[in-house]
């Protein structure tokens, strides 16, 4: 597995702990400051996966079909 996927799976396990986390009685620790960064952070990868999927659909589309395994 490539290293980004490999960093994309680890950020999504990672993810699924925090919003267990975020559901118990941990979450009255947190500011209205850390809402606002992971919120915003969210966000920036977001932009940045539409942003990816789009340069691969476009990739994808004007490849050379001989190109694309069977």
């Amino acid at each position: 597995m490539a290293d980004i996927r490999k960093a994309m799976s680890e950020f999504v396990r990672q993810g699924e702990k925090l919003r267990e986390r975020m559901r118990s009685s941990e979450r009255e620790i947190l500011t209205d400051v850390d809402l606002h960064i992971l919120r915003a952070q969210l966000f920036l990868l977001e932009s940045e996966a539409i942003s990816v999927l789009s340069f691969i659909r476009k990739v994808n589309s004007t490849a050379d079909p001989s190109d694309r395994a069977a």
